[in-house]
């Protein structure tokens, strides 16, 4: 009997990005139609660590969230999902007891609260729309090429949007796969810039961006591409 084949796969967030670019690369020899969609993602789950459950503002949770979005999209996921944009103060209702981090937390029925990841997702969500394709871009920067983390998109309106990161990661969702994940693809370097702020330079077609990235930033440069 003929092989079952996928019509599209999901992939739970926990590799980090790292396996993305290897499911990719067979996901497409059943059919270029076919694509992959990372789910499930949140902070707060890392059992065992320091970094357990709801932290209202937390800033390295909104690090790993810029960052796993970043690579995941670098290694050719066509996207990137919340497991919950909203939960209650104490990461519920989980019936499982599994109780994690969220964008937004329920306060009451007038408030609420906006997680740093919540304007980390900012830059992406609101910036590079549905249909947009990743492409790259002409970028060069101060530091070492491995600290300079950035990804670009051409988006539907013919513009190029470019998502850029001057930071360390102190929490997952990226987890150490040295050694597993080498043999498929390379393992991400994350930004150690080592406090350091850097110029960068982006050109797409006849335009060109400068500025300046301060340590522990996320910057979009929206630009014209034609």
């Amino acid at each position: 009997s003929p092989a079952l084949k996928p019509s599209n796969l999901a992939a739970n967030v926990v590799s980090g990005g790292a396996y993305v670019a290897d499911v990719q690369r067979r996901l497409q020899e059943l059919g270029e139609d076919k694509f992959v969609l990372m789910t499930e993602a949140c902070n707060g789950y890392s059992l065992g660590t320091r970094w357990l459950g709801p932290r209202p503002g937390e800033w390295g949770y909104g690090y790993s969230y810029s960052h796993d979005v970043m690579w995941q999209l670098r290694n050719g996921a066509a996207g990137w999902t919340d497991w919950n944009l909203m939960l209650g103060k104490d990461g519920g209702p989980n019936l499982a007891g599994n109780f994690v981090d969220s964008p937004t937390v329920f306060e009451s029925a007038e408030s609420f609260i906006q997680n740093p990841s919540f304007f980390h997702l900012a830059h992406y969500a609101k910036y590079v729309p549905p249909g947009s394709r990743r492409v790259e871009v002409g970028l060069t920067c101060s530091l070492d090429p491995d600290h300079c983390q950035a990804v670009g998109f051409l988006r539907p309106d013919g513009m190029a949007a470019v998502v850029l990161t001057n930071d360390e990661i102190t929490v997952g969702p990226i987890v150490d796969l040295s050694g597993i994940a080498r043999a498929f693809v390379p393992v991400p370097k994350l930004a150690t810039g080592h406090g350091q702020e850097f110029n960068w330079t982006i050109q797409c077609g006849p335009h060109v961006v400068k500025g300046t990235a301060p340590w522990r930033s996320i910057q979009t440069v929206v630009m014209p591409c034609s």
